[in-house]
């Protein structure tokens, strides 16, 4: 397909739904690209990763980037300290992913 065909189909997209299925969009786009970028860290720190999915590590990164927001919340951590404690959690997830589909070979 087409850069033009994608362009239009998002414009005609915005006039027929409105720009909520547009921002809803844009919300998950978003979430994907810092599951990616925690996943991305934390998968530097965990060895053997080479066999997990980019699913696995966009799904890490998520739940650690949600759970790592919350612990950062309940010891009231901010900025750089939140974003450690979210790679630390998505790593610790990955590790377990990592041993888990190693254990299953």
């Amino acid at each position: 397909m087409s850069v033009l065909f994608w362009i239009l189909l998002v414009v005609v997209a915005i006039f027929v739904f409105g720009g909520a299925v547009f921002a809803a969009g844009w919300f998950v786009l978003w979430y994907v690209v810092v599951g990616l970028v925690i996943g991305g860290l934390a998968r530097v720190l965990v060895r053997g990763t080479a066999g997990l999915g980019m699913g696995v590590t966009i799904l890490a990164g998520l739940v650690g980037a949600i759970a790592g927001g919350w612990i950062s919340h309940a010891l009231d951590l901010a900025g750089l300290l939140q974003l450690l404690v979210a790679v630390l959690v998505s790593a610790a997830l990955i590790g377990i992913a990592t041993m888990s589909s190693s254990g299953s070979r």
